[in-house]
């Protein structure tokens, strides 16, 4: 048996649980767990596991972006958006993937 199911949670509680991709309120986070339970499983003592849902953005920050102003120009946004990706694959470097930019420049400002 495989199973998709949406829990919402907020700080307080788990809101709902539900089959299908949920829409979240303030405050809620969406969590989608796969559950398999292999035929051999179905039978006593009762299972019971515990889910521990980590922060993703652990170590993720990226820092970059202090407005001293409302308005950026198009030249501080392209800086801004060159210094993300290159943090953004200093990360998943870091997570054991490998990261190669288009050919075409995609990527590299």
């Amino acid at each position: 048996m495989r199973e998709v199911i949406w829990l919402v949670i907020s700080p307080r509680r788990v809101e709902r649980m539900t089959k299908n991709p949920p829409d979240v309120n303030r405050g809620e986070i969406a969590v989608k767990v796969t559950v398999e339970v292999p035929a051999k499983s179905f039978r006593p003592p009762v299972v019971e596991r515990t889910l521990l849902i980590e922060d993703w953005r652990d170590g993720t920050e990226l820092e970059d972006l202090h407005l001293r102003n409302d308005v950026i120009t198009a030249a501080e946004a392209e800086q801004i958006v060159q210094r993300r990706l290159d943090r953004m694959a200093q990360i998943l470097r870091e997570r054991g993937a490998e990261v190669t930019w288009p050919a075409d420049g995609g990527g590299r400002l």
